[in-house]
């Protein structure tokens, strides 16, 4: 709540959240996985989605054309060796995030989720094999998603998993969006 009293402080109200928590954990076989790094992977990950929005929700949930958008892992679709914890996190992740849309359907405000199924080319990964999404695709599609664009868009999961897809989606800004 210290969060949402800062911002609501230093910026005022505001109209979107665009929620990117946690990160990606890999490790030993689920049955091998010690509980405090099973609860760990699951604070960080489901329970800060839920903290987020139990906190920034309630202040844009009856703002006309209001957005909050959450940002998950293709783990949320299918299990990883390894990765077991955070696939179950993913998936509850995608759970709560249509949960969240049910409970606000009619309300002003707008949720959904970016599945993110593909892997993101950032600062810290330049480069990756082909099929590959690039962190702008993921900014201009979650500015997209805030965008009145989007106004018609509600409880949706929309799934970024190959750049041809990518590129398909309507864009928020017109022709000049610059797409790579």
């Amino acid at each position: 709540m210290a969060l949402r009293d800062r911002l609501l402080t230093d910026h005022g109200a505001f109209d979107a959240v665009v929620a990117s928590l946690g990160g990606w954990r890999q490790g030993p076989a689920v049955t091998d996985t010690p509980l405090a790094v099973w609860k760990e992977v699951l604070d960080q990950s489901l329970t800060a989605h839920f903290l987020a929005a139990r906190a920034l929700l309630p202040v844009i949930a009856d703002r006309a054309g209001a957005s909050y958008t959450m940002v998950n892992g293709g783990a949320a679709l299918r299990a990883v060796p390894g990765a077991g914890a955070m696939c179950v996190s993913a998936a509850a992740q995608r759970m709560l995030a249509e949960s969240l849309a049910a409970e606000h359907g009619g309300r002003a405000v707008r949720v959904n989720a970016l599945l993110l199924n593909a892997l993101v080319l950032t600062r810290t990964r330049p480069s990756a094999p082909m099929d590959t999404i690039s962190a702008d695709d993921v900014g201009i599609h979650a500015a997209y998603l805030a965008s009145h664009a989007a106004s018609h868009i509600d409880g949706a999961t929309v799934v970024l998993d190959h750049p041809r897809v990518v590129r398909a989606l309507p864009m928020p800004f017109g022709e000049s969006a610059e797409l790579r």
